[in-house]
């Protein structure tokens, strides 16, 4: 096999390896679950402030906020940590975590 054959088919593990590593967790969605005290109002603040729009109240979830990134970035494969990072040093924050698509994988039976 020829160097360049070889390097294509090592690049081309390399690549579905890490593809692969990135479907843990499926396609990150432009949502994040905030866990704010205070309430509304500094949830829509802290929401303006970092660039989100506040969806409101997640289901039963007491003081748990949907956040929705402004701008129509879609779904990505990465998730956009410097968003969770800017958001979990607010001191109103308990929590903060980007959504994502969860990968389904057929249950097989035994």
């Amino acid at each position: 096999m020829e160097l360049a054959q070889c390097l294509l088919l090592l690049f081309t593990c390399v690549l579905l390896m890490s593809a692969e590593a990135t479907d843990m967790h499926g396609n990150y969605t432009p949502h994040w679950a905030v866990q704010i005290r205070g309430g509304r109002d500094v949830a829509d603040r802290l929401a303006t402030k970092h660039g989100f729009m506040n969806m409101g109240l997640i289901a039963n979830l007491e003081n748990v906020y949907d956040f929705k990134l402004s701008d129509d970035v879609g779904d990505k494969r990465e998730p956009m940590s410097e968003k969770t990072l800017a958001l979990s040093q607010e001191p109103e924050v308990g929590f903060v975590e980007q959504q994502y698509y969860r990968k389904m994988v057929p249950k097989t039976r035994t």
